[in-house]
């Protein structure tokens, strides 16, 4: 009898320690009712932001009230989370609230009418949200001011997105969809003939969705034109969201939730109780979350079966969002907000998973970008440590240290321009060089390990052998330095180098210089070869992990050589080559030429593709997982292109794009421009492609050092 007790009372204890997906882990009773559009948006720190009534409250991940902030009418604006953790939203008192992370109101704007759509948020902060007085304004996020109006001919109850390349999309309730750009001009727009109250989503290729009350979901490409149209069997109120794989799900007054593949077709369709406005939110897992007005939330499975539901007390019209702990947040007409657990790990990684994108609402492609100083140049490419901070230097002489949602972490001042990209050693250690002739290794919390006092400026990357050994360029010289920063050798020659060293296979470093050679130094500081080319040679080398070199010349050439400095081949292009190559996958050479193209070259020297520009290409492109290539042009625009070398899309920024892109573990590209701005944008991309040398100086630290091909260790057969 003893033991039967004490099984009960430890099962009791298990239950209590573990809950199935589908269980509540809290509720909060927050007022009377969570009302459509509403959906909850997630501060870095955890913090959850949800409106209800005349409240917006702050949750702690426990379910505990923060605070809450009380307006003079009903929220029904989903709030949205600027990068420095402004939490913006509107009111029916016709007023679009910014307050600061602790509650307190920065200051408000009074629009003049009631505001039901959730704020969008532009790279440079400005907010963008539609009112029922018929207009879209842009509001500046320091003062709150308006900085200009957009006028429909209907109330907009859309929330806007904005693409990759800045354009604002929303629908108005006087039945037409509009694309404009932020300086307030109309790109195009779409009669559709009913109501739009429909907030739209992007695609990873910039196909725009979004539905209306014809029963319709419409698909429109950038420029405009018609993708598809597929018709539903009831309204859409429901927001699309998109999966991984491109599928689009969205809800209908039909009591349907559809999947459509990203060709229009209908991929399968699930029935509910009741009407559905919630629109979905897609799990890590694949797993489909929304609300019906059968009052439950409905998990399904990616193939359109039930995983499972959970009844609450009133109909579910709010949008569910998904914490990065797998937390399902949502709110029930009952007056509860339910946290509940599940076995997604996050949103999906896809451009819009759920309503407005992700989990701080900010509805846009742009993940943020950072003004500095001065411009990002050739050849800068920022690093990325394994804690996500990104390392970059600019013009304005600083190398700064950013976090991952773009705020500053440090600044370190240095004497002179940084166009050396940042290299970050295995224990942390960054490591580059600036115009003040110095070579500077920096502790990770910014603070000055050592540094190197060199002849001349430092404009390349540096590498960390595998003998720990620092390898850098000076004017003439190639440097060595000790791990202690002292010196180790020099190899000098008549010329400047003019491109970054790397490191081979086998120890050999390998840097090009002006008078068109391309030098192989052993680790010891002696001479092994010399390779003569057409012209300079800026291009910094990619290497294959049988030991190929890749590199261009200002002879227009792009060359492969063996280890032993033998030709392989050379490629010719249209114009001289600064751009450093990048290998995909399957071994294909990318590079981009002074002629405006990025060529796609064959392992054996043969032309794969090329794609045009507007301008010459300085910008080395670098290989996403999914086979993405992503380049900066003279053209002011970065480019995403697709394997077989069509447009996926391209953003433009205010200048020139000579820097060279990197892409994050969790898929976000970051590059500079010549416009004093550092970006972050939101790709399908999930990291670097795990090839030999996806980028310049090889990966997301800039290591510079070859890959090496792995060799079985050969088997010996024992006859007996």
């Amino acid at each position: 009898m003893k033991n039967l007790f004490v099984f009960f009372i430890l099962s009791l204890l298990t239950a209590s320690l573990y809950s199935a997906e589908g269980d509540i882990k809290w509720s909060y009773k927050a007022g009377s009712r969570f009302v459509y559009p509403m959906s909850a948006s997630i501060a870095d720190d955890g913090t959850i932001y949800v409106g209800s009534d005349r409240n917006m409250t702050a949750l702690n991940p426990d379910g505990t009230k923060k605070w809450e902030f009380e307006t003079n009418g009903t929220i029904s604006s989903p709030p949205a989370i600027a990068i420095d953790g402004t939490i913006y939203f509107g009111s029916n008192d016709y007023k679009l609230y910014a307050l600061n992370p602790d509650g307190t109101k920065k200051w408000e704007f009074d629009a003049g009418d009631m505001i039901n759509t959730s704020p969008a948020i532009g790279s440079d902060g400005t907010i963008y949200i539609g009112l029922n007085n018929y207009k879209l304004y842009a509001i500046n996020p320091t003062n709150g001011l308006e900085k200009w109006e957009y006028h429909t001919s209907g109330i907009i109850n859309t929330s806007a997105a904005i693409s990759a390349n800045g354009t604002i999309y929303f629908g108005s309730l006087d039945k037409s969809f509009y694309a404009i750009t932020t300086e307030n001009t109309t790109k195009w727009f779409k009669y559709i003939g009913d109501y739009i109250l429909s907030s739209p989503a992007i695609g990873a290729d910039g196909t725009v969705y979004f539905g209306a009350n014809d029963n319709k979901l419409y698909a429109y490409g950038p420029d405009g034109t018609e993708k598809w149209v597929f018709s539903a069997g009831g309204i859409i109120w429901s927001s699309p969201a998109i999966g991984a794989d491109g599928t689009v799900y969205f809800g209908a007054n039909d009591n349907k939730l559809y999947a459509i593949n990203p060709n229009g077709t209908t991929k399968w369709v699930f029935s509910a109780g009741g009407a559905i406005w919630s629109s979905p939110a897609i799990g890590a897992d694949g797993t489909i979350y929304f609300g019906a007005n059968d009052k439950k939330i409905y998990a399904l499975n990616p193939d359109g079966t039930k995983r499972w539901d959970r009844y609450t007390a009133g109909e579910v019209e709010m949008s569910p969002t998904i914490g990065a702990d797998g937390t399902l947040y949502v709110g029930s007409n009952d007056g509860t907000f339910y946290a509940i657990e599940t076995n997604s790990k996050g949103l999906a990684h896809s451009s819009w998973p759920k309503f407005h994108k992700e989990v701080k609402n900010n509805g846009s492609l742009f993940a943020w970008s950072y003004l500095s100083g001065d411009e990002y140049t050739w050849p800068m490419t920022a690093s990325i440590g394994d804690d996500g901070t990104i390392y970059v230097g600019s013009v304005d002489h600083n190398l700064s240290a950013l976090n991952p949602n773009g705020t500053k972490k440090w600044k370190f001042a240095t004497g002179g321009t940084i166009i050396s990209p940042p290299t970050i050693d295995a224990d942390g250690t960054i490591l580059f060089g600036s115009n003040d002739k110095k070579l500077y290794a920096l502790n990770p919390n910014g603070s000055l390990r050592w540094k190197y006092n060199a002849n001349e400026s430092i404009d390349s990357s540096v590498v960390v052998g595998r003998n720990k050994t620092i390898y850098f360029v000076s004017d003439n010289s190639l440097c060595a330095l000790h791990d202690n920063g002292i010196l180790k050798w020099e190899f000098s020659i008549s010329a400047t180098f003019s491109s970054s060293p790397v490191e081979g296979i086998h120890g050999t470093i390998y840097v090009g210089a002006a008078d068109g050679k391309l030098y192989a130094v052993n680790p010891d500081g002696t001479k092994q070869w010399e390779f003569p080319t057409g012209n300079s040679i800026w291009s910094t080398p990619a290497i294959r992990a049988d030991g190929t070199i890749y590199f261009g010349s200002e002879d227009g050439k792009l060359y492969a050589v063996n280890p032993d400095g033998t030709k392989q081949w050379e490629f010719p292009t249209g114009g001289a080559i600064w751009s450093s190559p990048a290998l995909g996958i399957d071994k294909t050479v990318y590079v981009g030429a002074a002629d405006g193209k990025l060529y796609a070259v064959n392992p054996n020297g043969t032309k794969q593709w090329e794609f045009p520009t507007g301008n010459s290409i300085w910008s080395s492109p670098a290989i996403g997982d999914d086979g993405t290539i992503y380049f900066g042009s003279d053209d002011f625009k970065l480019y995403a292109l697709n394997p077989d070398g069509t447009l996926k899309w391209s953003f433009l920024t205010g200048s020139y794009i000579s820097a060279s892109p990197t892409i994050g573990a969790d898929g976000t590209l970051y590059f500079g421009s010549s416009d004093h701005k550092f970006y972050a944008i939101t790709t399908t991309s999930k990291g670097l492609a795990t090839s030999d040398w996806a980028k310049f100086h090889k990966d997301g630290q800039n290591s510079g050092t070859a890959s090496i091909a792995y060799i079985p260790a050969p088997i010996l057969y024992l006859l007996f």
